[in-house]
């Protein structure tokens, strides 16, 4: 991850904070495993197996590059308004799918700098907050992917190499998106000793990712 900011003051009451950043993630996950059957008093080598021996291999890799940008104004460091996008890309997203955006927007008004609020000590400090942002996960590793396994096929009478369906893939496969916007309250009573945060949020997910049952006349394999 790498980031940088730009502070300007745009007049004496008006504030810019402008911050852009990236960030590259690898999962890297590899297996080999061996088992065996009658394996010689004294050892504990596979290798060592009189029987039933069999080995297999797994490895999987993810990987995902993002870039950002956030604006912020801050008026009289009262009312602060930013605004953001990001935009990621990962190797597990179908070969039809691009980069996918994820905007958001976020306004506070910290509501106890205003001149006409009534000074008290019940009520130390008010704050008011409403935002709306996207988020994403993505798919597993190959899920967009057809593959195919070994199989023996017999022509005239004969065994030859063929291959198989294995997994049904699906180039145009996206992250799942998540929406969600909120509403909140912070708020400070008896000279800040005590505090109480209020919120509100609704969040509605799309495109989810659900491993699907195939008919069998789809000629597919079975999800």
């Amino acid at each position: 991850n790498s980031s940088a900011e730009g502070f300007f003051e745009l007049t004496d009451l008006l504030t810019s904070r402008t911050t852009v950043g990236g960030s590259f993630q690898r999962d890297l996950y590899r297996t080999v495993f061996a088992e065996g059957a009658g394996i010689v008093e004294g050892t504990e080598d596979v290798g060592a197996a009189t029987g039933q021996f069999f080995m297999d291999e797994e490895f999987e890799e993810i990987r995902t590059i993002g870039a950002y940008i956030e604006q912020q104004f801050a008026y009289d460091d009262r009312l602060f308004v930013t605004l953001g996008i990001r935009g990621d890309d990962n190797s597990a997203f179908g070969a039809d799918f691009g980069i996918e955006k994820y905007p958001n927007a976020n306004i506070s008004w910290v509501v106890n700098e205003e001149s006409w609020f009534p000074e008290s000590r019940a009520v130390s400090s008010l704050r008011l907050r409403a935002g709306i942002g996207t988020s994403g996960l993505r798919p597993e590793f190959r899920d967009a992917v057809t593959l195919y396994e070994p199989a023996a096929v017999q022509v005239n009478a004969e065994d030859v190499p063929g291959v198989i369906l294995d997994v049904t893939g699906n180039t145009a496969l996206e992250p799942e998106r998540t929406t969600e916007w909120e509403f909140g309250a912070d708020a400070g009573f008896f000279d800040n000793r005590v505090a109480a945060n209020v919120t509100y949020y609704n969040r509605k997910s799309d495109d989810a990712l659900i491993d699907i049952p195939l008919e069998p006349s789809f000629g597919l394999t079975a999800n």
